[in-house]
């Protein structure tokens, strides 16, 4: 009988090709609702770019000078997201690990910031490669409570 699931290298594959289609400059739309006691919401525009530096291994910079440096990987039969540094806090880098959702979508699950934050991102492409829709949730390490959601829709500059 053979298995329907894919294996690791396929699903590596479709990790990277998602990521390669990504290469290029966006505008990203972002709001954050900070789910404490006054649920405030924050609503800005970040422009920033993806580069791809050598299969598997990309540079995202953003127009204020944030740069971060990302690898896909596979370790022990599991795709890894390597970052040298983090968004939030710019402390040194994570491993996260990297579910490949269908050919349009991932999902990197990421530990990070001060107090210690455990965030779920969803990537998906739409549109063909023209936009993107990504979202966050962030719960406190240890709970299943979120203290912050994110939402951002991307379009391609270039």
């Amino acid at each position: 009988m053979s298995s329907s699931l894919p294996n690791t290298n396929d699903l590596f594959d479709t990790a990277k090709i998602i990521l390669s289609r990504s290469v290029g400059k966006w505008r990203s739309y972002r709001r954050y609702l900070f789910l404490d006691q006054d649920h405030k919401c924050s609503n800005m525009i970040q422009e920033f770019e993806i580069i791809e530096r050598s299969e598997g291994i990309y540079n995202i910079k953003t127009a204020h000078g944030f740069e971060m440096n990302v690898e896909l990987a596979v370790e022990a039969a599991k795709l890894i997201l390597r970052r040298d540094r983090n968004y939030v806090d710019n402390s040194p880098g994570t491993e996260s690990p990297v579910h490949v959702i269908d050919n349009n979508t991932i999902l990197v699950a990421s530990t990070y910031g001060s107090p210690l934050t455990t965030y779920r991102e969803e990537i998906r492409l739409v549109g063909g490669d023209n936009y993107r829709q990504r979202q966050t949730v962030g719960c406190l390490t240890g709970t299943t409570d979120p203290v912050i959601v994110g939402q951002y829709w991307e379009e391609r500059l270039s």
